[in-house]
């Protein structure tokens, strides 16, 4: 029963199981480190894996940010962290599996075309500095703007990085294409729903990413309208939702660590997180709203 518009106590019976769901997060957080460990292995000599190792990171880091707001209940604080999560996985799919070239070096080439556009946004020396700069004194006509602050020197390390020798042909290519998506170089994916596609997980990018997108956009609010026997309630903390999108946290984390070792992860899985895992796909939640009603 949800008395009030804000709704942070949770019935105990409720309170259990996102406590449990939040603990077996924790649990894939700590098995990620016998799956880092095992990246490191299969690519410790290769000096521009590096792409792996960050991608990978930022995965674990959404799946312990998950476990804290699944414990509270904050759905709201999941949706966009499932999102940098399925796009993250989809990423580190692409790159893991595809050749050297299009995948981890066409990521890099990308990032740091991306990152000397950014650099020169706020050097003053070039035409996109020049037009920040204008913009910045003319809207922040009260702010000390540095114009030497950012450290332009660094940017010449970036564009030697680009004439090492298995990165300067990707380069040369990334010139010729300026492709917006760096999964876009090598194939003909233009967004990520055609790499999903891809990818074979396409219902995906569906069911979660469509739908978490519009939430971060706030351009479809009238859905969080939830109807309860024939009335409508707004509210927040709409914990009613937290099992669907940590059965989709879950698929996703699943398939990345049986990506990097399957033999780990079957032996793993059955004693410390299928238990949770299944229980939460068949969890259902039903709210009923006595404030926030709309008829």
């Amino acid at each position: 029963m949800k008395k009030s518009l804000i709704n942070r106590k949770l019935d105990k019976d409720i309170q259990k199981e996102f406590n449990s769901i939040g603990r077996t997060f924790d649990s894939y957080v700590n098995f990620g480190e016998e799956m880092y460990k095992k990246l490191f292995e299969e690519f410790k000599e290769d000096e521009l894996s590096t792409p792996l190792f960050t991608i990978f990171t930022h995965i674990l880091n959404m799946i312990d940010s998950i476990s804290i707001m699944s414990k509270k209940g904050a759905t709201e604080g999941v949706i966009p962290l499932c999102r940098s999560l399925f796009e993250a996985a989809v990423y580190f799919e692409h790159a893991y599996t595809e050749p050297r070239k299009k995948g981890i070096i066409a990521y890099y080439v990308h990032y740091i075309q991306q990152e000397i556009k950014y650099r020169n946004m706020f050097n003053a020396s070039t035409n996109s500095g020049k037009e920040t700069f204008k913009v910045l004194r003319k809207e922040l006509p009260h702010f000390n703007l540095d114009e030497n602050s950012l450290d332009n020197d660094k940017t010449k390390y970036l564009y030697q990085f680009l004439e090492k020798d298995e990165v300067k042909e990707v380069n040369q290519d990334w010139i010729e294409k300026k492709p917006k998506q760096w999964y876009s170089l090598y194939t003909n994916c233009k967004n990520l729903r055609e790499l999903s596609r891809k990818l074979e997980i396409e219902t995906l990018y569906i069911m979660l990413y469509k739908t978490a997108s519009d939430f971060i956009h706030a351009g479809a609010t009238l859905r969080n309208i939830k109807v309860s026997d024939g009335k409508g309630g707004l509210s927040v903390r709409n914990f009613e939702e937290m099992p669907f999108y940590c059965n989709m946290a879950f698929f996703i984390i699943n398939r990345v660590y049986q990506l990097i070792s399957l033999e780990q992860f079957n032996l793993w899985y059955p004693q410390e997180a299928h238990k949770v895992v299944a229980r939460t796909s068949q969890m259902q939640i039903k709210a009923e709203y006595e404030i926030g009603v709309l008829k």
